[in-house]
């Protein structure tokens, strides 16, 4: 699930093979279901200016559309050998990186249509995770092996560091707004915070979900976390020391499996494997 950068649509992927687009505050869809060849359920990116709805389809085709008339206007036919987890907008919309459950991150140049180099290896097991440093600086993978891997995009061939702390799948990583901070999700029901300088922990996990957790989400401002896990639970921490901000969001009958705050902050929407989205008031309307 993803905000538009303006905050005028929420996209989510679908387990019937599309994607869906709605309005935020009146919870309306948005023009019809967006699916070719069976839009897998599990990524979907905007480009940092909102012009582009990046999707991913069954036959590891990437399909770039107007998130505007849903029109399809790039595609990026991908190497991968499997399907692909996770899509990821560099900041400055200039890459497109590409994570499947072949182990390996190709990175595209959206607006040609063309890949850089050879694929990114270093993971031993499926790619579920990927994230752009704020500035551009790093790209971080993290995998089902377990493994954080932080790269330079302008070598990104060989990681420059291995993170590893959760026991088992590493599900999300996301950068806080200023870049100080990266939180990953762990199978192993913890969340962790890092220091994108060494790539070393900050403080201990983040321990309150009681199975995986999914994904990770920061807010604009940087002083909320959101976790979402199979537990169906959605939790608010606060970055900078662990402590936990209210209950939990119990909203979910099946396991929560997205988070997405809204660009001003307003809003926190969760996606669950129950087929309904959650919104959340955080800030005021």
């Amino acid at each position: 699930v993803a905000f538009s950068p303006d905050g005028r649509l929420v996209a989510a992927t679908t387990g019937a093979g599309s994607v869906r687009l709605w309005d935020p505050v009146t919870g309306r869809p948005v023009g019809p279901p967006l699916a070719e060849l069976a839009t897998l359920p599990w990524c979907l990116a905007f480009s940092p200016d909102g012009t582009v709805l990046a999707t991913a389809s069954a036959n590891r085709t990437v399909y770039l559309r107007d998130p505007a008339t849903g029109t399809r206007v790039r595609e990026l036919p991908t190497g991968h050998r499997g399907p692909l987890k996770r899509l990821a907008f560099s900041p400055d919309g200039q890459l497109l990186a590409t994570g499947s459950t072949d182990g390996t991150v190709e990175l595209w140049n959206p607006a040609t249509g063309t890949c850089f180099r050879e694929p990114l290896s270093g993971h031993t097991n499926e790619v579920v995770g990927l994230a752009f440093a704020p500035d551009g600086r790093r790209l971080v993978t993290s995998g089902a092996d377990g493994q954080v891997l932080w790269r330079d995009p302008g070598r990104p061939l060989l990681p420059d560091h291995v993170s590893r702390g959760h026991q088992g799948a590493v599900w999300s990583a996301v950068f806080s707004p200023d870049g100080t901070l990266l939180a990953t999700a762990g199978g192993d029901a913890t969340v962790r915070m890092w220091d994108p300088a060494g790539g070393l922990p900050v403080g201990p996990p983040l321990t309150g979900h009681r199975s995986a957790v999914y994904d990770v989400a920061f807010s604009p401002d940087g002083q909320l976390l959101a976790s979402a896990g199979e537990d169906g639970l959605v939790l608010l921490w606060h970055p900078a020391t662990g402590r936990r901000v209210g209950g939990p969001l119990a909203g979910h009958a099946e396991a929560a499996t997205a988070v997405a705050f809204s660009p001003d902050g307003s809003l926190l929407v969760t996606a669950g494997r129950d087929g309904t989205l959650n919104r959340w008031a955080i800030g005021p309307l």
